[in-house]
């Protein structure tokens, strides 16, 4: 539905033509054979035609357990997915997990590409939207082949995820999941929101719109504030008693250090007296992400949070 005037909505009939004169019905909400929608927020939710998001999830990597995940570097992608399979843009991106053969640093080993690192890696999603039934989960890994050549694939997990009433959701990934493969140029797309559009027409099974409007954005005030920006670096040492390693390999019990999952995911920094370009992406409340902008530059870096001088404290 579009009257050029309000957002483009979606309203499923629950008919689908299958031939001439032919159509069959097609279910929901599971066992719940209906096409009402409910009223309130709930139904903009539902009918919009471009899912937007009304809160920031908080994602939380809560570490590996046993499974079947292959062995590599991975970088998980979380989107929502109403009750009709239709997906939000991207709402959440994980660090660096590592995922590898091993608990100890004595038994810790990269294994070879597509080896059974025996894992599982869990993370936890909280202050969702609970307009969305399901979290969908997409992910990066990066492994190499018997020649050390760097292998990338994408894959979307094959699972609904499901969002529970407080609005939080556990995400355990065994690596036992169907997974259907997805190019690099897919985890990198984003949705383009518009506030209306004056023409639509659908060719081979695709909406096109023309003439469309989109919410203004004051890019120019958004850099001005980036600059207000200041980054302070954080210091945190690793002597031997709390888990470094010495020339014979020998660790202390304390912790196991780079060689845990979960210390890499939390601890991973930036290397000292290098260069670094630094930025900020704003979330714009149609849901959609601005461009990068740069922040301040520092070569003395503060260790703890400052405003700079020549910032106004009104500002």
């Amino acid at each position: 539905m579009n009257d050029g005037l309000n957002i483009p909505r979606l309203i499923n009939s629950r008919f689908t033509v299958t031939g001439r004169n032919t159509y069959k019905v097609i279910d929901r909400k599971g066992d719940n054979d209906t096409n009402i929608y409910d009223q309130g927020k709930q139904f903009d939710v539902d009918t919009s035609l471009f899912k937007n998001v009304n809160k920031i999830p908080k994602l939380e990597y809560l570490g590996t357990s046993s499974g079947n995940m292959k062995i590599g570097n991975y970088h998980f992608y979380f989107k929502y997915s109403d009750v009709d399979g239709n997906e939000s843009d991207w709402v959440a991106e994980s660090g660096l997990v590592s995922v590898f053969i091993g608990n100890t640093p004595q038994s810790v080993n990269t294994g070879i590409r597509d080896e059974n690192s025996i894992k599982s890696v869990k993370f936890k999603l909280s202050n969702i939207d609970i307009g969305y039934a399901y979290v969908k989960v997409y992910y990066t890994r990066y492994s190499a082949d018997v020649d050390s050549n760097l292998v990338v694939s994408a894959k979307r997990i094959d699972k609904n995820f499901l969002v529970n009433s407080s609005g939080t959701c556990t995400i355990l990934i065994t690596g036992d999941e169907n997974e259907t493969e997805v190019t690099i140029e897919e985890i990198n797309s984003s949705f383009d929101v518009i506030q209306n559009a004056q023409t639509q027409c659908s060719a081979a099974n695709r909406l096109f719109m023309a003439n469309i409007h989109k919410a203004k954005v004051e890019y120019d005030i958004l850099s001005k504030l980036s600059l207000c920006f200041c980054p302070y670096k954080h210091e945190e040492s690793y002597p031997l008693s709390d888990g470094g390693m010495d020339f014979n390999y020998e660790i202390s019990a304390k912790s196991d250090g780079y060689y845990d999952s979960q210390y890499i995911y939390d601890k991973t920094g930036y290397w000292p007296g290098e260069l670094y370009r630094l930025g900020v992406v704003y979330i714009l409340k149609d849901g959609s992400l601005s461009p990068v902008f740069n922040i301040r530059g520092a070569t003395n870096l503060p260790t703890k949070p400052v405003i700079p001088s020549d910032v106004p404290v009104d500002e």
